[in-house]
């Protein structure tokens, strides 16, 4: 009997050891025999993409190639440029013209206007500050700028969801430093306590913001934007200055809409520090700025992950954010679920109906989401 047990366990333990030299020779060699023999009797594991995302998801955008992108764009009737970030790998596709009076194609480094897509990247650069412990959203207006009507009971997160009760009419300046456009905030806003908590957009709340960011980073706003983002990520169709646009904007009668209509401060909020792209350079800013490289995934949850319907400046659906701006016929159209990390995004200088826009982006939005 124990010389049966004997030769039962010396057995088992012999194939333990030279299993174990199979699996360490099947890792340095892929071509040796025990890798092979290993993967004849090992299961099949599937491969995991590993991207710049929090969570991998259950698709990718390899699903969508170029061709679709365009196709939706065609059905849709859209001029204009469409990207897809999925797993850190963005896709992008245009139909179209820059220019609808000259015929001008578009190219893969034409800048449009990215309007309040910039106050999301200005939302995430100061969730990035909190990050670090240089401020907090709790902090009162006061702290960094008391000439702001209502500073004391305004705080920087109201700021974010445009819950601040700020409100301002007339126009900016259209050329200056941060700190003039939040010094003429503080001489053309109205507080009203009683719309405090309650969501309505101003240019405001936005213009403070930025003023905010380059007080905390202590650098030049245009200089932090281009640290943190621009440069960091070598983005090169992306710059400040919206009259360095080059894409034309029409109106539904496809007549070119001035310049000086597109400077109006619901429009041009950023005035010179106005960022002009392109939706692919948008959606690696987005995809940078969402993912736990850039952000902790516990703040990103405590500022997203709330009931509200509107947070943040973006309508709210579950863990899915969206934002729509119309400039003339053609807008801004994004759609990011920002607990997986993976969005579309839709500039366009004209389409034969906005709500063609919002359809032709939600559709690209779907395959990956």
């Amino acid at each position: 009997m124990k010389k049966a047990l004997t030769w039962i366990f010396g057995t088992i333990g012999t194939l333990i050891v030279f299993g174990g030299m199979a699996f360490g020779l099947s890792m340095v060699n892929k071509n040796s025999l025990a890798h092979k023999y290993l993967g004849q009797q090992l299961p099949k594991v599937s491969k995991i993409s590993l991207g710049s995302n929090k969570k991998s998801g259950n698709s990718t955008s390899g699903s969508i190639i170029e061709s679709k992108l365009k196709d939706t764009l065609d059905s849709n009737k859209v001029n204009g440029a469409i990207a897809v970030s999925s797993n850190g790998d963005i896709k992008s596709a245009s139909r179209g013209y820059s220019d609808l009076d000259n015929k001008n194609a578009f190219k893969d480094s034409d800048q449009f206007l990215i309007g309040r897509v910039q106050t999301v990247l200005n939302n995430l650069l100061v969730l990035h500050l909190v990050d670090q412990g240089k401020m907090k959203l709790s902090d009162k207006v006061e702290k960094y700028y008391r000439a702001i009507p209502g500073s004391d009971q305004i705080t920087v997160k109201q700021l974010l969801n445009q819950t601040s009760g700020l409100n301002v009419t007339g126009n900016a300046p259209t050329d200056g430093s941060t700190y003039s456009f939040v010094s003429w905030v503080a001489d053309n806003a109205t507080f009203n306590p009683g719309s405090k908590g309650t969501y309505k957009s101003s240019p405001a709340n936005e213009l403070v913001v930025s003023g905010i960011i380059q007080k905390v980073s202590g650098s030049q706003y245009e200089e932090y934007v281009n640290n943190e983002l621009i440069d960091h990520l070598g983005l090169k169709n992306t710059s400040f200055g919206s009259s360095l646009k080059n894409v034309s904007y029409y109106n539904e009668n496809k007549e070119k809409i001035t310049d000086s209509d597109l400077n109006g401060i619901d429009i041009n909020t950023y005035r010179s520090d106005e960022l002009l792209s392109t939706p692919k350079d948008v959606a690696r800013m987005l995809d940078y700025g969402f993912s736990s490289k850039f952000l902790s995934t516990h703040l990103i949850n405590k500022v997203l992950g709330t009931s509200d319907s509107k947070v943040f400046g973006l309508t709210k659906s579950e863990n899915k954010v969206s934002l729509s701006q119309d400039l003339g016929q053609g807008g801004v159209r994004l759609d990011w679920n920002y607990d997986s990390n993976v969005g579309s995004v839709l500039l366009s200088n004209y389409a034969s109906s906005l709500s063609s826009l919002s359809k032709a982006n939600k559709a690209v939005f779907g395959k990956i989401n």
